[in-house]
């Protein structure tokens, strides 16, 4: 009898094993079909198609981004240009606007796109950075999209102090199409930018937007732009943006459709491979003067004519509109701080303070 019930649960066992096998090898299959569908669907000519993948552009004499992607989610956060980050798309929308841009015919453009929250909510708040959060605050996290949510340009800040229209330009560095239907992307923060004019909310966001330079690059070119933008784009981000460093695991070169788990990814690149991309975008070695085309596309430019939602803005205008603001020294509180090697903050605790003051 005993041996009998032995028995009995062993067969109950191997028909559990065979059944969790069995949707296992479904669920797979099921993502192999998806890929399958987008693969036809992404190399179609169909119109339909060719119609949401509007050109983008960048016109380097108004530092004027056209058609630029939006990524906008509740992230309670704006990017820091400099930062590294993994980025994990689902959505829909998103899903489709990232496979647009990875299968596109942009030239090296097809990797920009702008990170630009929804709302004012949890401004301040670094979701990227550990140890951040005071006690028993629960960290704000990424919203499945409303589609239907307003899109501000910089001149609804005069009578709306809450329209968001400040975001981060964003470089895709590398990216990796997961076996449960998701994309994960490398992501590189690379400059500020205020949004123009909103020119679509589907089947995903675009907008006219144009680069912020920081204040001394403006102060050396005389509030010239368009040497700003060009000088950061194409001659300091050479330097300070490593654009060859990958997702450390070996792939076919060339295979940018393969499949793979994230177990397959974390056991591939070994012990904190994927930490040692954060949280901060790695230098060049060498930083040769290149006048590269690696980046993005001088050669083409549009007129500002093209600009139907108005003139492009200067500073003061923006200053006026409440777009930025100078903020106070943080440096002087910050040595006054550290006097004391006891009482000196925290790097986390430093980075949450700049968020703050800076967002």
């Amino acid at each position: 009898t005993l041996s009998s019930s032995r028995n009995l649960s062993k067969n109950a066992d191997s028909d559990d094993d065979i059944e969790d096998d069995n949707i296992r090898k479904n669920k797979e299959q099921r993502m192999v079909d998806v890929r399958a569908v987008q693969n036809i669907f992404y190399s179609s000519d169909d119109s339909s198609f060719a119609s949401t993948a509007e050109e983008s552009r960048l016109d380097f004499d108004t530092g004027v981004f056209y058609n630029l992607p939006l990524w906008r989610e509740k992230m309670g956060y704006t990017e820091l240009p400099g930062r590294s980050l993994l980025g994990f798309v689902k959505d829909p929308s998103y899903t489709h606007m990232f496979e647009t841009l990875l299968r596109g015919d942009n030239g090296s453009n097809k990797f920009y796109f702008g990170q630009l929250r929804m709302d004012n909510n949890d401004v301040g708040i670094n979701v990227n950075a550990a140890g951040t959060l005071p006690a028993g605050f629960a960290p704000p996290r990424p919203q499945e999209t409303d589609m239907k949510t307003p899109l501000h340009g910089w001149k609804d800040r005069t009578t709306n102090n809450a329209a968001v229209v400040v975001g981060t330009l964003m470089r895709i560095n590398d990216h990796i199409r997961l076996d449960d239907g998701r994309l994960m992307l490398h992501l590189h923060a690379v400059e500020r930018f205020v949004v123009l004019e909103p020119k679509r909310l589907l089947p995903y966001p675009l907008a006219n937007v144009m680069i912020l330079p920081d204040e001394e690059e403006l102060i050396e070119t005389h509030n010239d732009i368009g040497t700003c933008v060009r000088k950061s784009l194409i001659h300091y981000n050479n330097f300070e943006f490593d654009e060859t460093i990958r997702f450390p695991i070996e792939r076919d070169e060339g295979d940018d459709y393969a499949i793979m788990s994230l177990a397959e990814i974390f056991i591939a690149s070994g012990e904190d491979g994927l930490g040692s991309l954060l949280p901060f975008a790695h230098y060049k070695h060498s930083c040769l003067d290149e006048d590269s085309d690696h980046n993005i596309n001088s050669k083409t430019k549009y007129k500002a004519a093209q600009n139907s939602g108005g003139a492009v803005p200067d500073m003061s205008e923006l200053v006026q509109c409440n777009v930025i603001r100078e903020v106070k020294s943080y440096s002087n509180a910050v040595l006054k701080r550290t006097i004391n090697s006891i009482n000196a903050p925290q790097t986390n605790i430093i980075e949450k303070e700049l968020w703050v003051l800076i967002d």
